[in-house]
């Protein structure tokens, strides 16, 4: 895991990030990329959406709100838990570093990205870590909170062939899948998640419920291929790779307390469209433009 700047790894230390952000601002918005991807997909469509291929989420909040945008790669095959550790170090070390003294913290993770945030998180708050309480703002944009229905599709066709002998080999192939494809199945944040889990049995969701940071104001938006998100195709469907109740934390056993006004539904857009659509520009900006209150929602859309 490392922070990126010109495509190249960036060192924490306090003279390798005054030359990579010599711009640097009491601000940093920092971006975790989902399974897959690397920081280079922030910038996915720039062109086509915004005219040039130098305009992504970031140089949007650097222009209009001052924020220092700060992008991640890591390797997205490792247990999400073992990423969220790895992230909560590299926060720690940056805040250390960073060249100015640091105001706030927003983080922004896509798809797997969130479920690695969130588990930071987690275990920087254990660890007493001083930028949990420099976190300001977190934003989930296509996060599979309650897991990805194509992960456990995937997980179950493999249980099945394995049970004949002419679909083993199959069920062998498909068994191959990383540690991190494997936490997708119920979005499994900690290492007691997955720990004492045989990985060959059907998916089950056994997944800990983990609060949000409560110095934090917590966002999400989800988006599905019909314009409408109560359409039977969208339930099915949902972004093609996320349902939006996943996306939303809204399930009948686990439900993530997102404030009411903290949500967004983005209607005719598929996963990968949350990365750098002109829409996500303009709701996160609105978002956290203004204070928000941590005020719960009787019943999150």
């Amino acid at each position: 895991m490392a922070v990126r700047s010109r495509d190249e790894d960036v060192p924490l230390t306090t003279a390798a990030l005054r030359a990579a952000f010599p711009a640097a601002s009491p601000r940093i918005v920092l971006f975790v990329h989902g399974l897959c991807e690397t920081e280079e997909y922030w910038s996915l469509a720039a062109r086509r959406h915004h005219g040039t291929e130098r305009t992504t989420l970031g140089s949007r909040l650097r222009r209009d709100l001052a924020y220092t945008p700060v992008y991640l790669r890591y390797n997205t095959g490792l247990h999400v838990s073992d990423n969220g550790l790895r992230l909560a170090v590299l926060l720690e070390e940056l805040l250390a570093h960073w060249p100015v003294a640091v105001e706030r913290i927003t983080l922004i993770g896509h798809s797997m990205g969130g479920l690695v945030i969130r588990s930071a998180g987690r275990q920087g708050a254990a660890a007493g870590h001083r930028w949990v309480p420099a976190v300001r703002h977190v934003v989930f944009l296509g996060t599979p909170h309650l897991g990805a229905p194509l992960a456990r599709g995937v997980h179950t066709t493999a249980w099945l062939l394995a049970r004949f002998p002419e679909g083993r080999p199959i069920a062998r192939l498909l068994s191959e899948r990383s540690a991190g494809v494997h936490d997708l199945n119920y979005g499994a944040l900690l290492e007691e998640d997955w720990r004492d889990v045989d990985p060959d049995t059907l998916p089950r969701d056994n997944c800990t419920d983990v609060p949000f940071l409560p110095h934090a104001n917590h966002y999400f938006i989800g988006a599905t291929l019909t314009q409408q998100r109560d359409n039977p195709l969208a339930t099915v469907l949902g972004d093609l790779v996320v349902p939006y109740r996943s996306a939303a934390g809204s399930g009948n056993r686990r439900h993530l307390p997102f404030s009411s006004g903290n949500g967004r539904h983005l209607g005719g857009l598929h996963h990968f469209d949350l990365l750098n659509h002109p829409e996500v520009h303009d709701q996160l900006c609105a978002w956290l433009a203004e204070p928000k209150s941590t005020t719960l929602a009787g019943d999150q859309p």
